[in-house]
């Protein structure tokens, strides 16, 4: 039952205790200014990823995903863990009123796939 409502979901996010291990929420040894930057670079390089809005008070960043079929709103947000570590937790939302099949789920792995290759891991 588990499977069809990731399935079936609209939405899907990051966490310290996810329902599914894949979403576990990532910690980088970086500072905010480094991350930050390195999301705004893989907004360049990532086709279809859109940089919509950066709040560096609130350490959030806003992203549009064009994939096909569905167009996904994305949140990435940083949480200080010590001087030198973050942690970023993402959600992501598809605009279409029922199932994203997935969609979200996989954009959030591409997501911290490209993190993990330009800044360093701290789990």
């Amino acid at each position: 039952m588990a499977m069809l409502d990731r399935l079936f979901a609209s939405s899907a996010e990051t966490g310290d205790s996810p329902k599914k291990g894949s979403l576990k929420t990532h910690y980088y040894r970086n500072d905010v200014r480094k991350i930050i930057e390195s999301i705004e670079k893989m907004a360049k390089e990532i086709p279809g990823l859109k940089l919509i809005h950066v709040n560096q008070s609130q350490t959030e960043v806003s992203l549009e995903y064009r994939g096909k079929p569905f167009i996904f709103d994305v949140v990435l947000t940083l949480f200080k863990v010590n001087p030198i570590q973050h942690s970023i937790d993402i959600y992501a939302s598809s605009r279409a009123r029922f199932a994203d099949f997935g969609g979200s789920e996989k954009l959030i792995l591409k997501l911290y796939h490209y993190l993990d290759k330009n800044l360093s891991r701290a789990d």
